[in-house]
């Protein structure tokens, strides 16, 4: 019969955000890892992902500001990229 481990996850890592836009729906999926006290990765532990999606009228107004910003300057530097800026 198998031993009973337990292990006690002091923190969480965060990893890949990807955030997705789908007509006026967002999907934000972000990926985490568990840590120990010293802050290393408790490799026998899955990780784990938080995967919601939002419709563009729900998301908070700072959260809002915060993507159109980055709408903006991602659509400028690929207008730079491609030299058409």
């Amino acid at each position: 019969m198998p031993t009973p481990k337990t292990w006690t996850a002091h923190d969480i890592q965060l990893g890949k955000l990807t955030i997705t836009r789908d007509g006026s729906n967002f999907q934000f999926e972000r990926r985490y890892r568990f840590l120990d006290e010293q802050g290393d990765d408790i490799e026998h532990l899955a990780g784990g992902t938080v995967l919601q999606t939002i419709p563009w009228e729900e998301l908070p107004a700072d959260v809002k500001s915060a993507l159109s910003k980055l709408d903006v300057w991602t659509r400028t530097e690929a207008l730079v990229q491609e030299g058409m800026a």
